[in-house]
């Protein structure tokens, strides 16, 4: 009987730090910039770090080119970066971030969430 209760306990424990690191995610993700690009700023971000340019961006998001081209212009803007090739890099940048955080909250519970290659 004990037994069970351990591991309804030990389930919550990881339940409330997967919650943690869902909210660390986003914070270290898009950081304080998350206030200020839109969720469709976000999206196309995501996008443009794939490498899909804005006709390509235009179709899958059956909007016209003109509009991915303004919100390209927004993200590039509020994030301070000069190309569209370095929205991938910032990106990156964070979900590196990201993954050291988990790693750190992984080490410092001594217990193993899941592997390390499926938060990449």
């Amino acid at each position: 009987m004990l037994s069970g209760w351990r591991d309804r306990e030990s389930a919550a424990v990881g339940l409330r730090r997967l919650r943690q690191l869902a909210i660390v995610a986003r914070e270290e993700r898009y950081g304080d910039i998350s206030g200020r690009l839109t969720s469709r700023e976000q999206e196309i971000a995501e996008l443009v770090a794939q490498g899909l340019s804005n006709k390509l961006l235009a179709r899958r998001l059956h909007i016209e080119v003109s509009t991915v081209k303004c919100h390209v212009h927004s993200i590039l803007d509020k994030l301070k970066l000069q190309r569209r090739g370095n929205v991938g890099l910032w990106i990156r940048q964070r979900v590196n971030r990201v993954v050291s955080i988990a790693l750190e909250i992984v080490a410092a519970d001594s217990v193993t969430l899941m592997s390390a290659e499926y938060l990449l």
